[in-house]
């Protein structure tokens, strides 16, 4: 008999988001940013990233900085989208004609081998698409709660001195 490990769908979203945001959010924007700033890794450098590299080198501070506010609002729309596609809000059903939805699961394995049959000991949905948690929402929330501003972690820092003239 096994013990049936219980957690709240609210605790596996949390899980969810905070890995997502660590690995594909934050780590796209670290990736890209050190790609930029110190080159592309290794001994035999990729042509294309090292042009990138050098272009990234020759520009002034305030440009490098827009450069990289670009970096983010990439990484944001991406992920952003990648969400809003799990939360089922893209309009209409995935399968044409047929009720249907995307579903994200965080299962629980009691060993190796129950995963590798696919066989969960739990299963927990985290995008319940139907409620008032959706994932792009929290995602979105997450983020303005490190900036305090909801849009600040996207938008491009002002330049330092700006002349408009019309």
């Amino acid at each position: 008999m096994t013990n049936e490990i219980s957690i709240p769908p609210s605790e596996a979203t949390a899980i969810f988001l905070d890995r997502l945001i660590n690995r594909a959010y934050d780590g796209a924007i670290r990736i890209v940013n050190k790609l930029l700033e110190q080159g592309p890794p290794g001994r035999k450098k990729a042509p294309a990233k090292m042009i990138l590299h050098q272009w990234f080198q020759g520009l002034n501070s305030q440009d490098q900085e827009h450069v990289k506010a670009v970096i983010r609002e990439t990484a944001y729309s991406a992920v952003f989208g990648c969400l809003v596609l799990l939360d089922n809000k893209t309009g209409g059903y995935p399968v044409k004609g047929k009720i249907s939805d995307f579903s994200l699961c965080l299962q629980i394995y009691e060993s190796d081998e129950a995963q590798g049959a696919y066989s969960p000991q739990t299963s927990i949905r985290l995008n319940l698409s139907y409620t008032d948690d959706d994932l792009h929402d929290l995602f979105q929330i997450i983020l303005s709660e490190r900036t305090g501003d909801v849009g600040e972690f996207f938008v491009p820092p002002p330049p330092a001195s700006t002349s408009l003239d019309f």
